[in-house]
């Protein structure tokens, strides 16, 4: 219950997002079409939460009696990890700095006064980007609700979390790991990029609700993936080369019989078939939710498929320079823990619990067949994406 009310509210204001990019274009963005969109979607979506109401209750008592009858220590752990997580709260009293200031909290006050999108002097440089966060902000603006603004991140940033945690438990994570999930999410950097609205926690929470949604089969669950794909895409466009390959590994994993090397021919083509009609259903509808992102670009930018920093003719990589080396490339995992954020857009580091439970890695129980195993090929396709 949990996973699908998480799953309908991330899915909801990542196509809401891009309904506020079409309206803000025609010039329509007023207080009273904003007001008339929410309650429409508000009141659409009540049956959909009253449906699920009550085996949410019932599955929010299982984790509520689970901590219940875990040792003293697991209290204080979880005790210590909701703190943190609340700790988005603390939004309200941080000043804005950055690109906050630059242009993610800048262009939806313009929108919000001009009821309108359109291109802000010296910065075309971001138009290319995904504006999933910031017609929110605009909308929330619009309707004087400046300090929702900053509360609404740190909600998306909890139910990224939370969908994540409900991942664990798909492939196989127990309560106490689901814990620790959310702990190693919500680090005191985490906390940070709440406290700035950072858009950037858009993208993750859409990419985490990819992956759930890839590992998941059916039809209805393809369609979902390729939505939350195509989202993920908008929020973030360099996902492009951590996303797609990720995704991939998990589809060819969906159908792993056809690498059977007792197989027979026509068994093999049967699968190919399978999983290339797959890749066509989630590439379908992840076009679906990027034609409103090249619709702004072609009327904003006068080129739909425009890429990050496209006025830059060397690319964005040029502003990496001496950034990186084979070093960064050997400790890595050391420096973005420990590190003392020299490096490209680092802004803070990740919980030092990945490398403290990494090696433990090792005293998993083994799986009865390793290409059957779920959590070893979601590691693996997150692995080679985190490499990319």
């Amino acid at each position: 219950p949990w996973a699908m009310l998480l799953t309908a509210f991330l899915l909801g204001q990542g196509i809401l997002a891009n309904l506020w990019v079409l309206v803000a274009l025609a010039g329509w963005f007023s207080p009273a079409v904003v007001v008339i969109v929410m309650a429409v979607c508000f009141l659409a979506g009540i049956p959909f939460v009253l449906g699920y109401l009550r085996p949410l209750l019932r599955q929010t008592e299982n984790i509520a009696r689970d901590l219940i009858l875990d040792s003293w220590e697991w209290k204080i752990v979880a005790f210590l990890i909701g703190y943190l997580t609340l700790g988005g709260i603390t939004c309200l009293g941080a000043g804005l700095q950055g690109d906050a200031v630059n242009f993610y909290m800048s262009l939806p006050k313009v929108i919000a006064a001009s009821h309108r999108l359109s291109l802000l002097p010296g910065k075309s440089i971001y138009y290319p980007l995904g504006l999933q966060g910031e017609m929110h902000y605009a909308a929330l603006m619009s309707l004087g609700l400046a300090d929702a603004v900053r509360l609404f991140t740190w909600i998306t940033a909890l139910a990224g979390a939370l969908l994540l945690c409900a991942l664990g438990s798909h492939v196989g994570v127990g309560r106490r790991g689901q814990w620790l999930i959310l702990g190693m999410v919500f680090t005191s950097t985490a906390v940070l990029w709440v406290t700035q609205g950072k858009t950037d926690l858009f993208s993750m929470s859409l990419g985490i609700a990819t992956y759930y949604w890839a590992i998941q089969k059916g039809k209805l669950q393809l369609r979902l993936c390729g939505l939350f794909a195509g989202l993920t895409l908008i929020a973030k466009t360099s996902y492009l080369l951590t996303l797609l390959p990720g995704l991939l590994i998990l589809e060819i994993w969906q159908h792993r019989n056809m690498l059977d090397i007792k197989a027979s021919r026509s068994a093999i083509m049967m699968g190919m078939q399978a999983l290339a009609k797959s890749l066509f259903i989630i590439g379908f509808w992840m076009i679906i939710a990027l034609i409103p992102h090249l619709i702004k670009n072609g009327v904003l930018l006068g080129n739909p498929l425009s890429f990050i920093y496209n006025s830059n003719p060397k690319g964005w990589h040029v502003e990496m320079t001496g950034y990186y080396s084979p070093r960064l490339y050997l400790t890595y995992l050391v420096e973005v823990t420990f590190g003392d954020y020299r490096y490209y857009d680092q802004l803070g580091n990740i919980s030092p619990w990945v490398l403290a439970f990494l090696p433990l890695t090792v005293l998993l129980p083994r799986p009865k067949t390793w290409h059957e195993s779920q959590l070893l090929v979601l590691t693996l396709s997150a692995a080679i994406g985190t490499l990319l």
